[in-house]
């Protein structure tokens, strides 16, 4: 009998049978196959010219290079199943310079591969390989770069525990490096439940081999465990172990720590509190020589919010060491910041601070340090067409030590003042500071510092911009131990221009910025005076113009450093290829 024709559905007649149809035949089973493929192709053809303008940087070069890639992407019977992907590239170059000429010819591509892609268990294997001459972005030096490796996950149902290993080799190869890096990592966390209480657990394992050229191959591996819990809801603790070491030639060092972290948060308190205990110790050789140490610490420390004003912290700990005297510390201390009170019109700020400390072992000591400070701030809104905001600063600290003599007494004052101002398309900042610090007892000296940092950004059209910064550092330090004094002056300057669309051609960019740096260093002893200045000065322009796929590539850059005059015009002309 016929069949009746009832919908259209994936571009195919929607058919129920009649009674009286044949039955339609089982399917057997999955058909295993590769999908259809997604195939793309690219390229790239450029020329590149570089042209150095001084003595110190000598060497004309001209590079022509064209680069063809092709890309699929596939997946087998099903996405979830496997998806595969991979590109093949044929890259080729000729350089010529004024003492040689050269051709090469290089193959690039990669490949990935995932099993189960979407699943608790998914696997990749990769492998790529590229050219820096084929990327299109300027560099300083070519290079290839190499990569390929295994990876696989594992999640359980739950998703209480995850496991993920994988193995990488990456290796580097230029015109003055070939570096080659293998890696072996394993990562797990797992979430269990015992005796009533949530656990996690994690574990870590690196192993490393690096081999650089003309250089000895380095090793290193690193291994940790985890452990955490709350007990509570006031307490958590933290548990880990970890153990690392590396090789190189005859030398090695194995660094091992043991360490565990008790925290204590009362939820109606405002205390802070901890408890650590911890074991370390490393042990290194070379050249039949060896050095070992350990050491076993406890400690305990505590902070307290009395207020939002004033806090208290306290704490001790105690270290014992395997090859020499032992140490204890303790120390207690308080500080105190008033809230911000309106004075004549300033913001007048105040604050103390005191802390006591005792150590005992090779260097012991007894310490006592209090320090108070104090300020006034000002805003002048909307003076001389701007913001003007003022701030000075007191503080004064003072301690008594058992060590070397006495603790200095500090006598600091700062005044800063900035101004900002907003003027149409312009916006203009300049901030300066002054602080001048004195240091009286057992190390007598003084310390000046001059700040003025200037910054203004304007537009100067809907495509152009200008921005300029410019900060000026004058410090100066004597020391009453040998009499010398220092003196240092810096002055930094950078000038900015950026137009995304030059002399009104649409797509034409351009940027220009020059930068100096001028230091000079003095130095005032009865022994040996000194004077050291540096100066460094740059000019870069870089000029882009793309047009559909067609890029042009124009940078010139002359600059001065330590008396070396350097200069350079680099040209490229590239076109992409492809769909």
């Amino acid at each position: 009998m016929p069949r009746i024709e009832v919908a259209q559905a994936a571009g195919r007649p929607v058919v129920f049978p009649i009674e009286g149809d044949p039955k339609p035949k089982r399917d057997d089973g999955p058909k295993w196959g590769l999908a259809p493929v997604t195939f793309r192709w690219s390229g790239i053809t450029s020329l590149d010219m570089t042209r150095h303008l001084t003595k110190e940087s000598s060497g004309n070069q001209r590079l022509s290079m064209t680069t063809l890639n092709g890309s699929a992407a596939s997946y087998v019977w099903q996405p979830y199943i496997a998806q595969v992907n991979g590109n093949l590239g044929l890259t080729y170059a000729t350089s010529a310079t004024e003492s040689d000429d050269s051709k090469t010819l290089g193959l690039l591509g990669g490949g990935r591969v995932a099993v189960f892609p979407f699943s608790r268990f998914p696997f990749e294997a990769y492998f790529d390989r590229n050219d820096s001459r084929a990327s299109g972005e300027l560099t300083s030096s070519n290079y290839r770069n190499t990569r390929f490796g295994l990876k696989q996950s594992y999640r359980t149902e739950a998703g209480d525990a995850s496991y993920v290993g994988g193995i990488d080799r990456h290796e580097l190869s230029g015109e003055s490096v070939n570096d080659t890096l293998d890696v072996v990592q394993f990562n797990m966390n797992q979430r269990a439940v015992l005796f009533e209480r949530t656990h996690t657990f994690s574990g870590t394992a690196n192993f490393t081999r690096n081999t650089h050229i003309d250089l000895p191959q380095a090793r290193s591996f690193s291994l940790g465990a985890g452990h955490g819990f709350r007990p509570d809801e006031d307490f958590s603790l933290q548990n880990d172990a970890s153990f690392s070491g590396s090789r190189f030639a005859d030398a090695r060092a194995d660094v091992y720590q043991l360490s565990s972290v008790l925290t204590w948060t009362p939820q109606e308190t405002p205390l802070v509190a901890t408890g650590a205990a911890r074991f370390s110790g490393f042990n290194a050789g070379a050249a039949g020589s060896t050095s070992r140490q350990n050491a076993f610490t406890l400690s305990g420390n505590a902070s307290y919010a009395y207020s939002r004003n004033l806090n208290f912290t306290g704490g001790a700990s105690m270290t014992a060491f395997s090859d020499k005297e032992n140490a204890t510390t303790q120390f207690a201390g308080a500080s105190y910041q008033a809230d911000p009170r309106e004075v004549a019109g300033f913001t007048y700020t105040r604050g103390a601070s005191a802390t006591a400390s005792n150590q005992t072992g090779e260097l012991s000591s007894q310490n006592v340090v209090g320090s108070l400070n104090h300020g006034l701030t000002k805003f002048f809104p909307e003076i001389i067409r701007g913001t003007l905001s003022l701030t000075g600063t007191q503080g004064v600290s003072a301690g008594v030590g058992s060590f070397q003599g006495t603790i200095p007494n500090t006598l600091t004052h700062s005044v800063s003042a900035g101004w900002t101002v907003a003027e149409g398309t312009s916006q203009t900042a300049i901030t300066s500071t002054a602080t001048d610090q004195r240091n009286f007892g057992g190390n007598t000296d003084s310390y000046q510092l001059f700040t003025v940092r200037g910054t203004r950004n304007t537009f100067l059209t809907r495509v152009a911009s200008l921005a300029a910064t410019i900060s000026f550092d004058v410090a100066r330090r004597h020391a009453e131990v040998d009499g010398s004094t220092s003196t240092s002056v810096l002055t930094n300057a950078l000038v900015s221009y950026q137009n995304s669309s030059f002399f009104g051609v649409p797509r034409l960019t351009f940027t220009s910025n020059l930068s100096a740096n001028l230091q000079n260093l003095s130095v005032s002893a009865a022994e040996a005076p000194n004077r050291d200045s540096g100066r460094n000065v740059s000019w870069e322009n870089f000029a882009r113009y793309r047009i559909g796929r067609t890029d042009f590539q124009l940078r010139a850059q002359v600059a001065k450093s330590e008396g070396a005059n350097l200069g350079i015009i680099f040209f490229r002309m590239s076109r992409e290829l492809g769909n």
